[in-house]
């Protein structure tokens, strides 16, 4: 086979989504090219390349399963009780680290030998195979609900998000006010039950194989929350896709494969921008 042919037919075929020969061009999902213009070699590189690239990445699944599984950490891991005791300046009672059953926006409940206790809502970062932080440039995703039950008192955010989310033509974006997104956030954040409301946000990394929890920060919600409001757009921005309430908070489709539940909510999502992450409190998991 002539060479310069087959040095052609694989720079054709060197992928514009991850760069890597031996991948389908301009595939989005990165699908593996079967050709016999090009040697057994090349498609092994990238076969290992992609497996390689496999083992780094999460999906949505995997980062929601690592959350579910970091809370179930926070009541069995060891150096968690010590650690807390520590930073709270009290005793907490045997296995008084629990779960918080139900649809809450407090995922655990700290309870103290003194019989006061203490709400927390988490937000796990799952640590890649590389031994980096999964990225969170998408954002946690914190509430998810029908387009018409984000704001029932704002007609004007129905409306825009409707246009914007959902791709309803009939439907045009409006001016919608500072007020209104400053409810949406606390509401999306804290819930709406006093008594499972969190007290404090505990921000934690986590082995992606093991589940262990391996760093952990921590923050009161009252400086959390505060500092999102204060960052809150005069007036919502709409960019392509997506509602946005601050550069922290914005709303998007929930969307999902073919099938998938609910597909046409919004769910709200949040961004733990630099500023935002220099508000927590390392706790230190050695003692």
């Amino acid at each position: 086979m002539n060479l310069m042919v087959v040095q052609k037919n694989i720079s054709e075929m060197v992928c514009s989504i991850c760069t890597m020969v031996g991948h389908k061009k301009n595939s989005k999902k990165c699908l593996m090219k079967t050709s016999s213009d090009i040697t057994g070699e090349v498609p092994a590189a990238a076969a290992a390349a992609a497996a390689a690239a496999a083992a780094i990445a999460l999906n949505g699944s995997q980062i929601a399963k690592s959350g579910f599984t970091a809370e179930t950490m926070m009541t069995t891991q060891s150096n968690i009780i010590p650690a807390l005791e520590s930073y709270f300046g009290k005793q907490i009672k045997p296995n008084g680290i629990k779960k918080v059953e139900g649809r809450s926006k407090s995922d655990n409940k700290i309870e103290f030998t003194d019989d006061t206790c203490l709400m927390i809502q988490l937000k796990n970062t799952a640590i890649k195979a590389n031994g980096a932080a999964n990225s969170k440039s998408r954002g946690f995703s914190i509430d998810r609900r029908d387009v018409d039950k984000i704001d029932t008192e704002s007609p004007e955010l129905t409306e825009t998000l409707m246009s914007v989310c959902l791709h309803d033509a009939t439907k045009e974006r409006k001016t919608v006010s500072k007020d209104v997104s400053e409810k949406i956030l606390k509401r999306n954040i804290l819930g709406s039950e006093p008594t499972t409301e969190p007290d404090y946000f505990i921000k934690t990394e986590s082995d992606r194989i093991t589940g262990e929890i391996v760093s952990l920060s921590i923050v009161k919600k009252d400086v959390f929350v505060g500092k999102l409001v204060s960052l809150l757009h005069d007036t919502v921005i709409s960019k392509r896709t997506c509602v946005h309430l601050s550069p922290n908070i914005y709303l998007q489709r929930k969307g999902g494969s073919k099938g998938e539940n609910k597909p046409n909510q919004i769910q709200t999502k949040m961004v733990l921008t630099q500023d935002i992450d220099a508000l927590f409190t390392k706790v230190d998991l050695t003692c």
